[in-house]
């Protein structure tokens, strides 16, 4: 592996030690200095966050490159757009969501971009018009602990787009980069043994701005690490009180990297690890139902649906027909039955029993159905 220069300055000089016709041009041509130095500047910047332990790393791609899920906000299995009730809510797939505030209602929607090459899609959190709570809301990702233990030994990077509306209070942006000795749990519950590696405040304008933020030390013996976006907002909601945000990375090294999309499918495959649906992406839940099972007994129905990825963790699972989550589709009849207490299990693959308290199936014949598995931390 190729050794580096441990700083810019001891590479600015190997750089002219090595190739005085520089230095010698430069006396004539004081431009050619300055381009030169500036891409001396360009080319540390890029390989310093390839760097671990003065070595340049084989990691241009892969965890080191970018550990976050879904950075781009391409991937929405669940719906699009969210009235934030609850303490903690996943939306955009693997980023979740807090709002427990009263007199804050808010919506988390997905927007298209326009001024960040690279990007289709953004998140928005906005406090609705007219609102009056003041209570913080966060936007984060936890990653799992067989990931976080992988980044060990470097420092780490986080860099995002982000920017607020006309008027809106959610000017001010607060980044976090936290660790956690615990497994597997969400920052919003809180990590075990919680350290804040990195955190800064940045102001945001109606224009779309690039942000960075990188941890002080390598990270060393953590078993966990999150990141955490914060806003507080203030006064009385106008239309326009929200904030947006995409391009979300965190890479391995002291500097950002150039945001590495990964296609569709990529991202999918990623996704489906921590939440599954079988409703068709992107059409509506109102349907009879993709997946489909057989009635075993009066009160049973099995399905052997299979997962595209085995999940983290077994699943809670739901179930949805015709916009219900209390309903079956009897293939043979074409009618709906109407299921109390349904009670769902399976496996990280997709094995998978549906039993309610009371008998609403036929005996051998076939039901349809749609099933979400959720796996998050």
């Amino acid at each position: 592996m190729a050794q580096l220069p441990a700083d810019r300055t001891k590479l600015n000089a190997a750089v002219a030690n090595q190739q005085p016709s520089i230095v010698a041009s430069a006396q004539a041509n004081r431009e050619a200095l300055i381009e030169a130095y500036d891409t001396i500047d360009k080319l540390y910047d890029f390989t310093s966050g390839l760097v671990a332990g003065n070595i340049l790393q084989p990691y241009p791609f892969g965890l080191y490159r970018n550990a976050i899920i879904n950075g781009n906000f391409d991937i929405w299995q669940r719906g699009t757009s969210f009235a934030a009730t609850a303490f903690l809510l996943y939306t955009a797939d693997r980023w979740a969501t807090v709002n427990n505030t009263v007199n804050q209602g808010t919506t988390i929607s997905r927007q298209e971009v326009s001024g960040v090459p690279g990007s289709k899609y953004c998140l928005r959190y906005q406090r609705n018009a007219g609102q009056t709570g003041t209570g913080p809301m966060f936007v984060t990702q936890s990653l799992e602990s067989i990931d976080s233990v992988k980044l060990m030994g470097n420092k780490l990077t986080l860099s995002f787009w982000a920017r607020c509306g006309s008027g809106s209070s959610l000017s001010s942006l607060t980044a976090t980069i936290a660790s956690g000795t615990g497994t597997d749990e969400n920052i919003l519950n809180g990590f075990t043994g919680h350290v804040t590696e990195a955190t800064q405040s940045f102001n945001l304008t109606t224009a779309w701005q690039k942000f960075t933020l990188t941890t002080s030390s390598p990270l060393s013996n953590k078993n966990q690490i999150g990141i955490l976006f914060e806003v507080t907002p203030s006064g009385t909601a106008g239309a326009n009180d929200y904030f947006e945000i995409t391009q979300v990375q965190l890479n391995a090294g002291e500097s950002a990297l150039p945001f590495q999309p990964r296609s569709f499918a990529e991202e999918l495959a990623l996704c489906q690890r921590y939440y599954y649906s079988t409703v068709n992406y992107g059409a509506p839940s109102s349907a009879p139902g993709t997946a489909s099972g057989v009635a075993i007994s009066t009160s049973i129905v099995q399905t052997n649906t299979k997962f595209p990825v085995t999940m983290r963790t077994t699943p809670t699972f739901g179930i949805i027909s015709n916009g219900s989550p209390i309903q079956m589709r009897n293939i043979a009849t074409n009618t709906y039955v109407t299921l109390a207490s349904p009670v769902i299990n399976g496996n990280t693959n997709g094995a998978i029993y549906v039993v309610v308290s009371n008998t609403p199936f036929t005996v051998g014949d076939g039901y349809d159905f749609d099933i979400t598995a959720d796996a998050e931390l």
